[in-house]
């Protein structure tokens, strides 16, 4: 999943970058490393966003 992937579905479900990391069980700053290209969406947390956006 691109990083811009990952932040349109965020947006299109409504959910700030807080919400999501809640729902993840990770911290806000890893949401926003993901939708800055910093580190890689691991595979596990990209079929959770798109099981959100469904």
């Amino acid at each position: 999943m691109s990083k811009e992937e990952f932040k349109e579905i965020r947006r299109s479900i409504g959910r700030t970058q807080e919400d999501l990391a809640s729902d993840l069980g990770v911290r806000t700053r890893t949401i926003s490393r993901y939708e800055n290209g910093e580190v890689p969406i691991p595979a596990a947390i990209a079929a959770a966003v798109k099981a959100l956006s469904k």
